[in-house]
C-alpha cells in the first residue's frame, strides 16, 4: 500500500520504528527485570511487574502505538507465565488482546521489522501461541460443558438447561435505525415493537435513531466527516457505547428494521427454541402480515 493511500491518521505510524525514545528503553529494561523475577521462580511477582507496565501504556493507545511490538512483548511473557502458572483462561486472554498490538507493528512495520527487533518475540511463533491457546480454551470449556461442541439448536434440543443466573442476567438490546420519519414511519414502529418486548422481560432497549459515533481516545484518527460512512459500521459503536456503560451483562444486537421483528413476544433469550404450536403460531402471524 501507497503512503499516499493510508488514511492520515494512521501515517504517524507506517514504517516508522519510534521505539528509540527513552521511555521505551526503560520498557525494556523492566521486562528483562520481569524475566530475571520469573527464572528465579518469583511467577506472580513476574506478572505482577508485567500488569503494571501494560497498565502504564496500554492508557494511553497513543503512547502504545508507538512501539507496539514492545507492548506485545511484554503481554506475551504474561501469557506464558499464566501458562507455567495453570492458569490457561487468563493466558488465552492475555493473548487475545496482544494480537492488537502485535498485528498492528506487522501492519505498519512488516513481520521482519518484529522479528529484527531487540524485543522478545517473534511474528510466526507468537501467532502459533495465540492458536494453541486458544483451542485449549476451547478444548476446556467443550469437557466442562459438552453441548459447547454441538449446534445451538441441537444443544437446546437435546436437553440443555438454563442456569438459574443466566435467567437473572441483565441484558441490553441495541438497534441502530437511522431513517427519515418523514419518509417511513419504521423507526417508530420498530422502537415500539422492541420496547414492547423488553418490558415484558425486563430488557433494556436501545435503539438509536442517528448512527452513533463511540469516543475514545483513538476517536481523532477518523480523518473523514461520519457522513461518509454507511450507517451499517454504527452498529460497532452502539455496541461499544452499551458495554461501556457497564451496566449489562450481556449486549445483543438486532436489526431495527423490519427484518427483525419481535413476533413471539413471550419468549425469552434464555429459553429453547420455539417448537409445536408456537412455531405453528408465529407462521400464521408472517402470513397474515
Amino acid at each position: 500500500m501507497l503512503e499516499s493511500e493510508v488514511p492520515p491518521g494512521l501515517r504517524a505510524w507506517l514504517g516508522k520504528d519510534n521505539c528509540g525514545a527513552d521511555h521505551w528503553t526503560g520498557f525494556l529494561e523492566s521486562i528483562r527485570d520481569a524475566v530475571a523475577q520469573a527464572n528465579r521462580g518469583q511467577m506472580m511477582a513476574a506478572l505482577g511487574s508485567l500488569a503494571t507496565l501494560l497498565a502504564s501504556v496500554a492508557s494511553d493507545p497513543w503512547k502504545a502505538f508507538d512501539c507496539s511490538t514492545a507492548v506485545a512483548s511484554a503481554a506475551s511473557l504474561a501469557a506464558q507465565i499464566c501458562d507455567q502458572s495453570q492458569a490457561p483462561l487468563v493466558a488465552a486472554r492475555v493473548r487475545q488482546e496482544m494480537a492488537v498490538w502485535s498485528a498492528f507493528d506487522y501492519q505498519m512495520k512488516g513481520e521482519e521489522f518484529i522479528d529484527n527487533s531487540p524485543w522478545p518475540i517473534q511474528w510466526a511463533p507468537h501467532m502459533q501461541d495465540i492458536l494453541r491457546s486458544m483451542h485449549g480454551l476451547k478444548q476446556r470449556e467443550v469437557a466442562a460443558e459438552p453441548w459447547r461442541a454441538l449446534p445451538m439448536r441441537r444443544a437446546l434440543n437435546e436437553g440443555f438447561t438454563v442456569p438459574d443466573h443466566a435467567r437473572r442476567l441483565s441484558i441490553a438490546v441495541v438497534s441502530v435505525c437511522d431513517y427519515d420519519a418523514a419518509v417511513t414511519p419504521l423507526a417508530m414502529l420498530s422502537w415500539i415493537n422492541k420496547q414492547a418486548y423488553g418490558n415484558r422481560h425486563g430488557y433494556t432497549i436501545k435503539v438509536y435513531e442517528k448512527a452513533p459515533v463511540f469516543e475514545d481516545p483513538l476517536t481523532p484518527l477518523l480523518s473523514e466527516p461520519i457522513s461518509h460512512r454507511p450507517a451499517a459500521w454504527s452498529k460497532v459503536d452502539a455496541l461499544l457505547a452499551a458495554l461501556a456503560e457497564g451496566e449489562h451483562e450481556w449486549v445483543m444486537w438486532m436489526f431495527a428494521t423490519l427484518s427483525s421483528w419481535i413476533l413471539t413476544l413471550g419468549w425469552r433469550m434464555s429459553s429453547p427454541p420455539l417448537s409445536g404450536q408456537a412455531v405453528v403460531e408465529d407462521k400464521m402471524i408472517c402470513v397474515h402480515w
